[in-house]
Protein backbone atom coordinates (compact mmCIF):
# COMPACT_ATOMS: atom_id res chain seq x y z
CA UNK A 1 0.00 0.00 0.00
CA UNK A 2 1.42 3.44 -0.92
CA UNK A 3 2.48 5.41 2.15
CA UNK A 4 0.24 8.39 1.26
CA UNK A 5 -2.81 6.12 0.95
CA UNK A 6 -2.02 4.49 4.27
CA UNK A 7 -1.86 7.90 5.96
CA UNK A 8 -5.14 8.92 4.34
CA UNK A 9 -6.85 5.74 5.56
CA UNK A 10 -5.79 6.63 9.10
CA UNK A 11 -7.87 9.77 8.61
CA UNK A 12 -10.95 8.33 6.84
CA UNK A 13 -11.62 4.68 5.96
CA UNK A 14 -15.38 4.21 6.20
CA UNK A 15 -18.38 5.72 4.41
CA UNK A 16 -21.85 5.37 5.93
CA UNK A 17 -24.88 6.60 3.96
CA UNK A 18 -27.98 6.62 6.14
CA UNK A 19 -30.47 6.88 3.30
CA UNK A 20 -30.59 8.14 -0.27
CA UNK A 21 -33.70 9.26 -2.14
CA UNK A 22 -33.57 9.67 -5.94
CA UNK A 23 -36.43 11.23 -7.92
CA UNK A 24 -36.56 11.19 -11.72
CA UNK A 25 -38.57 13.29 -14.18
CA UNK A 26 -38.49 14.00 -17.90
CA UNK A 27 -39.92 16.66 -20.21
CA UNK A 28 -39.47 16.22 -23.93
CA UNK A 29 -35.90 15.21 -24.68
CA UNK A 30 -34.52 16.31 -21.30
CA UNK A 31 -34.41 14.52 -17.96
CA UNK A 32 -33.87 15.62 -14.39
CA UNK A 33 -32.60 13.84 -11.31
CA UNK A 34 -33.05 15.00 -7.73
CA UNK A 35 -30.86 13.54 -4.99
CA UNK A 36 -31.63 13.89 -1.31
CA UNK A 37 -29.70 12.45 1.62
CA UNK A 38 -30.16 13.32 5.31
CA UNK A 39 -26.66 12.23 6.36
CA UNK A 40 -23.44 10.86 4.92
CA UNK A 41 -20.72 9.93 7.42
CA UNK A 42 -17.00 9.67 6.63
CA UNK A 43 -15.36 7.91 9.57
CA UNK A 44 -12.26 6.10 10.74
CA UNK A 45 -13.64 2.83 12.04
CA UNK A 46 -16.32 4.02 14.51
CA UNK A 47 -14.76 7.44 15.15
CA UNK A 48 -16.56 10.30 13.42
CA UNK A 49 -14.76 12.48 10.89
CA UNK A 50 -16.84 14.39 8.34
CA UNK A 51 -20.63 14.48 8.36
CA UNK A 52 -22.59 15.76 5.34
CA UNK A 53 -26.09 16.75 6.43
CA UNK A 54 -29.31 17.71 4.60
CA UNK A 55 -27.84 17.27 1.14
CA UNK A 56 -30.20 18.30 -1.68
CA UNK A 57 -28.96 18.33 -5.28
CA UNK A 58 -30.44 18.52 -8.79
CA UNK A 59 -29.10 17.42 -12.15
CA UNK A 60 -31.13 18.89 -15.01
CA UNK A 61 -30.91 19.16 -18.79
CA UNK A 62 -29.78 15.56 -19.19
CA UNK A 63 -30.44 14.01 -22.64
CA UNK A 64 -32.99 11.20 -22.63
CA UNK A 65 -31.66 9.53 -25.79
CA UNK A 66 -28.17 8.54 -26.98
CA UNK A 67 -26.48 11.55 -28.60
CA UNK A 68 -26.22 11.84 -32.37
CA UNK A 69 -23.04 13.39 -33.69
CA UNK A 70 -20.90 15.30 -31.19
CA UNK A 71 -21.69 13.87 -27.71
CA UNK A 72 -20.62 17.15 -26.07
CA UNK A 73 -23.41 19.02 -27.87
CA UNK A 74 -25.94 16.72 -26.22
CA UNK A 75 -24.95 18.21 -22.85
CA UNK A 76 -25.75 21.78 -23.85
CA UNK A 77 -28.11 23.12 -21.20
CA UNK A 78 -26.96 20.66 -18.53
CA UNK A 79 -26.91 22.10 -15.03
CA UNK A 80 -25.78 20.62 -11.72
CA UNK A 81 -27.16 22.39 -8.67
CA UNK A 82 -26.34 21.82 -5.02
CA UNK A 83 -29.28 23.47 -3.30
CA UNK A 84 -28.16 22.96 0.27
CA UNK A 85 -25.51 21.08 2.21
CA UNK A 86 -23.97 21.30 5.65
CA UNK A 87 -20.55 19.75 6.20
CA UNK A 88 -19.75 19.21 9.87
CA UNK A 89 -16.16 18.71 11.00
CA UNK A 90 -16.58 16.46 14.01
CA UNK A 91 -14.41 16.86 17.15
CA UNK A 92 -12.82 13.41 16.66
CA UNK A 93 -11.44 14.52 13.28
CA UNK A 94 -9.02 17.21 14.47
CA UNK A 95 -6.38 15.06 16.27
CA UNK A 96 -6.25 12.71 13.27
CA UNK A 97 -6.00 15.66 10.90
CA UNK A 98 -3.10 17.11 12.93
CA UNK A 99 -1.27 13.77 12.63
CA UNK A 100 -2.00 13.56 8.91
CA UNK A 101 -0.70 17.09 8.27
CA UNK A 102 2.18 16.85 10.73
CA UNK A 103 0.96 20.12 12.28
CA UNK A 104 0.14 19.95 15.98
CA UNK A 105 -1.73 23.27 15.83
CA UNK A 106 -4.33 21.69 13.55
CA UNK A 107 -5.62 19.74 16.56
CA UNK A 108 -7.04 23.05 17.87
CA UNK A 109 -9.12 23.65 14.74
CA UNK A 110 -12.29 22.49 16.44
CA UNK A 111 -12.12 25.54 18.70
CA UNK A 112 -12.45 27.79 15.66
CA UNK A 113 -14.73 26.07 13.12
CA UNK A 114 -17.02 23.06 13.14
CA UNK A 115 -19.15 23.33 9.99
CA UNK A 116 -19.43 24.65 6.45
CA UNK A 117 -22.86 25.60 5.10
CA UNK A 118 -23.31 25.78 1.31
CA UNK A 119 -26.34 27.35 -0.36
CA UNK A 120 -27.14 27.33 -4.07
CA UNK A 121 -24.01 26.20 -5.90
CA UNK A 122 -24.46 25.64 -9.64
CA UNK A 123 -22.44 24.62 -12.67
CA UNK A 124 -23.99 24.94 -16.13
CA UNK A 125 -23.03 24.31 -19.76
CA UNK A 126 -24.00 26.81 -22.45
CA UNK A 127 -24.60 26.68 -26.20
CA UNK A 128 -21.42 25.79 -28.09
CA UNK A 129 -19.89 28.55 -30.22
CA UNK A 130 -17.66 26.81 -32.73
CA UNK A 131 -15.66 24.19 -30.84
CA UNK A 132 -15.78 26.09 -27.53
CA UNK A 133 -18.09 24.99 -24.71
CA UNK A 134 -19.09 27.79 -22.31
CA UNK A 135 -19.05 26.73 -18.67
CA UNK A 136 -20.36 28.87 -15.83
CA UNK A 137 -20.43 28.34 -12.09
CA UNK A 138 -22.12 30.32 -9.35
CA UNK A 139 -22.37 30.18 -5.57
CA UNK A 140 -24.85 32.13 -3.50
CA UNK A 141 -22.98 31.64 -0.22
CA UNK A 142 -20.65 29.42 1.73
CA UNK A 143 -20.42 30.03 5.46
CA UNK A 144 -17.71 28.66 7.73
CA UNK A 145 -19.10 28.57 11.26
CA UNK A 146 -18.54 27.57 14.84
CA UNK A 147 -22.06 26.58 15.80
CA UNK A 148 -24.16 29.61 14.86
CA UNK A 149 -21.17 31.98 14.95
CA UNK A 150 -19.96 32.96 11.49
CA UNK A 151 -16.22 32.82 10.87
CA UNK A 152 -15.81 33.32 7.13
CA UNK A 153 -18.43 33.95 4.47
CA UNK A 154 -17.89 33.51 0.72
CA UNK A 155 -20.74 34.90 -1.38
CA UNK A 156 -21.84 36.33 -4.72
CA UNK A 157 -19.51 33.99 -6.59
CA UNK A 158 -19.72 33.94 -10.38
CA UNK A 159 -17.03 32.16 -12.42
CA UNK A 160 -16.84 31.21 -16.06
CA UNK A 161 -14.45 29.12 -18.15
CA UNK A 162 -13.32 30.79 -21.39
CA UNK A 163 -11.74 29.11 -24.43
CA UNK A 164 -12.61 25.60 -23.23
CA UNK A 165 -12.53 23.21 -26.20
CA UNK A 166 -13.30 19.67 -24.97
CA UNK A 167 -11.57 16.80 -26.69
CA UNK A 168 -9.77 13.54 -26.05
CA UNK A 169 -7.05 15.29 -24.00
CA UNK A 170 -9.14 16.99 -21.31
CA UNK A 171 -6.07 18.00 -19.31
CA UNK A 172 -4.74 19.96 -22.29
CA UNK A 173 -8.20 21.47 -22.85
CA UNK A 174 -8.35 22.74 -19.27
CA UNK A 175 -4.81 24.13 -19.43
CA UNK A 176 -5.67 26.01 -22.63
CA UNK A 177 -8.79 27.53 -21.04
CA UNK A 178 -8.95 30.48 -18.65
CA UNK A 179 -10.96 30.64 -15.44
CA UNK A 180 -12.46 34.12 -15.18
CA UNK A 181 -13.68 35.30 -11.77
CA UNK A 182 -16.55 37.66 -12.55
CA UNK A 183 -17.41 38.36 -8.92
CA UNK A 184 -16.47 37.01 -5.49
CA UNK A 185 -16.71 38.38 -1.96
CA UNK A 186 -14.90 37.01 1.08
CA UNK A 187 -15.73 38.35 4.54
CA UNK A 188 -13.61 37.37 7.55
CA UNK A 189 -15.45 38.19 10.74
CA UNK A 190 -13.63 40.12 13.45
CA UNK A 191 -15.02 37.84 16.16
CA UNK A 192 -13.36 34.90 14.40
CA UNK A 193 -9.98 36.69 14.38
CA UNK A 194 -10.33 37.37 18.11
CA UNK A 195 -11.02 33.67 18.80
CA UNK A 196 -8.04 32.73 16.63
CA UNK A 197 -5.76 34.95 18.74
CA UNK A 198 -7.05 33.33 21.92
CA UNK A 199 -6.54 29.84 20.47
CA UNK A 200 -2.96 30.58 19.31
CA UNK A 201 -1.89 32.76 22.24
CA UNK A 202 1.00 30.47 23.19
CA UNK A 203 2.52 31.14 19.74
CA UNK A 204 2.96 34.85 20.54
CA UNK A 205 6.47 35.81 21.80
CA UNK A 206 6.65 35.57 25.60
CA UNK A 207 7.71 39.19 26.04
CA UNK A 208 4.34 40.32 24.63
CA UNK A 209 1.39 40.32 27.03
CA UNK A 210 -2.28 41.28 26.71
CA UNK A 211 -2.11 40.86 22.93
CA UNK A 212 -5.38 41.88 21.28
CA UNK A 213 -6.97 42.85 17.96
CA UNK A 214 -9.64 45.46 17.35
CA UNK A 215 -11.25 46.50 14.09
CA UNK A 216 -12.81 49.78 13.06
CA UNK A 217 -13.81 51.05 9.62
CA UNK A 218 -10.71 50.99 7.39
CA UNK A 219 -8.31 49.95 10.12
CA UNK A 220 -7.13 47.04 12.27
CA UNK A 221 -5.32 47.81 15.52
CA UNK A 222 -2.95 45.43 17.30
CA UNK A 223 -2.30 46.26 20.94
CA UNK A 224 -0.48 44.75 23.89
CA UNK A 225 2.22 45.14 26.50
CA UNK A 226 5.92 44.45 25.97
CA UNK A 227 8.00 43.61 29.02
CA UNK A 228 11.74 44.15 28.57
CA UNK A 229 13.15 45.58 31.80
CA UNK A 230 10.28 48.08 31.67
CA UNK A 231 6.68 47.54 30.51
CA UNK A 232 5.45 49.35 27.40
CA UNK A 233 1.83 49.44 26.30
CA UNK A 234 1.81 49.67 22.51
CA UNK A 235 -0.58 49.96 19.58
CA UNK A 236 0.01 49.34 15.88
CA UNK A 237 -2.51 50.53 13.28
CA UNK A 238 -2.74 48.57 10.04
CA UNK A 239 -4.40 49.88 6.89
CA UNK A 240 -5.65 47.54 4.16
CA UNK A 241 -5.74 48.46 0.46
CA UNK A 242 -5.41 47.10 -3.07
CA UNK A 243 -2.05 47.80 -4.71
CA UNK A 244 -2.07 46.84 -8.37
CA UNK A 245 -2.26 43.04 -8.55
CA UNK A 246 -1.59 42.58 -4.83
CA UNK A 247 -3.23 43.11 -1.47
CA UNK A 248 -1.41 45.57 0.77
CA UNK A 249 -1.25 45.68 4.57
CA UNK A 250 0.55 48.81 5.72
CA UNK A 251 1.91 49.41 9.21
CA UNK A 252 0.46 52.91 9.38
CA UNK A 253 1.21 54.00 12.93
CA UNK A 254 3.30 52.73 15.86
CA UNK A 255 2.53 54.34 19.21
CA UNK A 256 2.84 53.91 22.97
CA UNK A 257 0.30 54.73 25.65
CA UNK A 258 -0.34 58.45 25.79
CA UNK A 259 0.39 58.92 22.08
CA UNK A 260 4.20 58.77 22.47
CA UNK A 261 6.28 57.61 19.53
CA UNK A 262 7.42 54.02 19.74
CA UNK A 263 11.16 53.46 20.34
CA UNK A 264 13.03 52.22 17.29
CA UNK A 265 14.06 48.95 18.93
CA UNK A 266 10.42 48.06 19.76
CA UNK A 267 9.26 48.95 16.26
CA UNK A 268 12.02 46.71 14.85
CA UNK A 269 10.97 43.93 17.22
CA UNK A 270 7.37 44.01 15.95
CA UNK A 271 8.43 44.10 12.29
CA UNK A 272 10.90 41.29 13.00
CA UNK A 273 8.10 39.06 14.34
CA UNK A 274 6.08 39.72 11.16
CA UNK A 275 9.09 38.89 8.99
CA UNK A 276 9.81 35.62 10.79
CA UNK A 277 6.18 34.48 10.69
CA UNK A 278 5.78 35.26 6.99
CA UNK A 279 9.26 34.46 5.66
CA UNK A 280 8.26 31.06 4.25
CA UNK A 281 5.07 32.28 2.57
CA UNK A 282 5.79 32.47 -1.16
CA UNK A 283 2.69 34.62 -1.71
CA UNK A 284 3.90 37.26 0.77
CA UNK A 285 6.69 39.83 0.63
CA UNK A 286 7.59 42.58 3.11
CA UNK A 287 9.06 45.90 1.98
CA UNK A 288 9.84 48.38 4.77
CA UNK A 289 6.55 48.85 6.66
CA UNK A 290 4.31 47.18 4.07
CA UNK A 291 3.21 43.56 3.63
CA UNK A 292 2.26 42.65 0.05
CA UNK A 293 0.11 39.55 -0.55
CA UNK A 294 -0.16 37.96 -3.99
CA UNK A 295 -2.62 35.01 -3.95
CA UNK A 296 -1.83 34.33 -7.63
CA UNK A 297 1.37 32.63 -6.51
CA UNK A 298 -0.82 29.97 -4.87
CA UNK A 299 -2.51 29.04 -8.15
CA UNK A 300 -1.33 25.60 -9.36
CA UNK A 301 0.96 25.60 -12.41
CA UNK A 302 -0.88 25.12 -15.70
CA UNK A 303 -4.10 26.72 -14.43
CA UNK A 304 -4.86 30.18 -15.79
CA UNK A 305 -7.08 32.35 -13.58
CA UNK A 306 -8.04 35.93 -14.46
CA UNK A 307 -9.27 38.35 -11.80
CA UNK A 308 -8.64 41.77 -10.28
CA UNK A 309 -9.00 42.89 -6.69
CA UNK A 310 -11.60 45.64 -6.33
CA UNK A 311 -11.66 45.97 -2.54
CA UNK A 312 -9.54 45.03 0.46
CA UNK A 313 -10.58 46.86 3.59
CA UNK A 314 -12.07 46.72 7.06
CA UNK A 315 -15.84 47.10 6.81
CA UNK A 316 -17.50 47.42 10.17
CA UNK A 317 -15.82 44.78 12.32
CA UNK A 318 -14.88 42.49 9.43
CA UNK A 319 -12.17 42.20 6.80
CA UNK A 320 -13.62 42.27 3.28
CA UNK A 321 -12.01 41.17 0.00
CA UNK A 322 -13.80 41.54 -3.34
CA UNK A 323 -12.75 40.23 -6.76
CA UNK A 324 -14.00 41.18 -10.23
CA UNK A 325 -13.09 40.25 -13.79
CA UNK A 326 -10.18 42.19 -15.38
CA UNK A 327 -11.25 44.98 -17.80
CA UNK A 328 -10.39 42.90 -20.86
CA UNK A 329 -12.54 40.04 -19.56
CA UNK A 330 -15.58 42.01 -18.40
CA UNK A 331 -17.57 41.00 -21.49
CA UNK A 332 -17.84 37.26 -22.00
CA UNK A 333 -16.32 36.25 -25.36
CA UNK A 334 -18.93 33.48 -25.59
CA UNK A 335 -22.42 33.39 -24.07
CA UNK A 336 -22.99 31.15 -21.07
CA UNK A 337 -25.92 29.12 -19.79
CA UNK A 338 -28.87 30.62 -18.02
CA UNK A 339 -28.43 29.97 -14.30
CA UNK A 340 -31.87 30.58 -12.86
CA UNK A 341 -32.60 31.32 -9.23
CA UNK A 342 -35.79 29.22 -9.14
CA UNK A 343 -34.17 25.97 -10.26
CA UNK A 344 -35.75 25.82 -13.75
CA UNK A 345 -33.41 24.19 -16.20
CA UNK A 346 -33.05 25.73 -19.68
CA UNK A 347 -33.54 23.59 -22.75
CA UNK A 348 -30.84 23.39 -25.39
CA UNK A 349 -32.45 26.25 -27.33
CA UNK A 350 -32.54 28.39 -24.20
CA UNK A 351 -29.16 27.47 -22.78
CA UNK A 352 -27.48 30.55 -24.22
CA UNK A 353 -28.70 34.11 -24.36
CA UNK A 354 -26.28 36.47 -26.14
CA UNK A 355 -25.77 39.79 -24.39
CA UNK A 356 -26.90 41.63 -27.53
CA UNK A 357 -30.36 40.00 -27.35
CA UNK A 358 -31.42 42.24 -24.46
CA UNK A 359 -31.71 45.79 -25.64
CA UNK A 360 -32.85 47.20 -22.31
CA UNK A 361 -30.58 49.57 -20.39
CA UNK A 362 -28.29 47.79 -17.96
CA UNK A 363 -30.05 49.16 -14.87
CA UNK A 364 -33.46 48.02 -16.16
CA UNK A 365 -32.15 44.63 -17.18
CA UNK A 366 -30.48 44.09 -13.81
CA UNK A 367 -33.65 45.13 -12.01
CA UNK A 368 -35.64 42.59 -14.02
CA UNK A 369 -33.20 39.83 -13.17
CA UNK A 370 -33.17 40.77 -9.50
CA UNK A 371 -36.97 40.59 -9.36
CA UNK A 372 -36.91 37.13 -10.95
CA UNK A 373 -39.39 38.18 -13.68
CA UNK A 374 -39.56 36.00 -16.77
CA UNK A 375 -41.81 35.20 -19.71
CA UNK A 376 -43.44 31.78 -19.87
CA UNK A 377 -45.51 32.16 -23.04
CA UNK A 378 -47.07 29.38 -25.08
CA UNK A 379 -43.82 28.85 -26.97
CA UNK A 380 -41.73 28.32 -23.85
CA UNK A 381 -39.61 25.17 -23.87
CA UNK A 382 -38.42 25.31 -20.26
CA UNK A 383 -37.98 21.88 -18.69
CA UNK A 384 -40.35 21.18 -15.84
CA UNK A 385 -38.66 21.26 -12.45
CA UNK A 386 -39.49 18.53 -9.97
CA UNK A 387 -41.72 19.81 -7.18
CA UNK A 388 -40.27 19.67 -3.68
CA UNK A 389 -40.49 16.14 -2.39
CA UNK A 390 -41.03 14.94 1.16
CA UNK A 391 -37.95 15.12 3.38
CA UNK A 392 -35.93 11.96 3.73
CA UNK A 393 -35.63 10.80 7.30
CA UNK A 394 -33.12 8.30 8.50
Amino acid sequence: MPADLGRALNLINRLVLERLQIDLAATGDRAEIRLQAPALHLRHEQAEGLLFEEVLAHLSGLPTAPPRGNPVEALVGFQARLNTMTLRLMPELWPRLASFLGQSLAARGGRLVDRVVVQEATVGLGQMVGPALPVRAALQSKQVRLGELECVRVEDVSVRLDDFVPGKDMKAAVEAATVVVESLKVRVFGSFLTRAIETMRDQIPSLVENFALSLSPGRLTISGTVRKILAFNFAVDLRFAVSGQELMVQFERFSLAGGLSMPGWLRSQILGVANRKLAREKAVRIVDDVIYINPRKRIPPGLKVAFDFSKFTVEGNDILVELVAPPDRRQAPVPGPVVSQDGHAPSASQASVPAEADSRPADEANAGEASGSKSEGPGSTSARMLPPGPPVRG
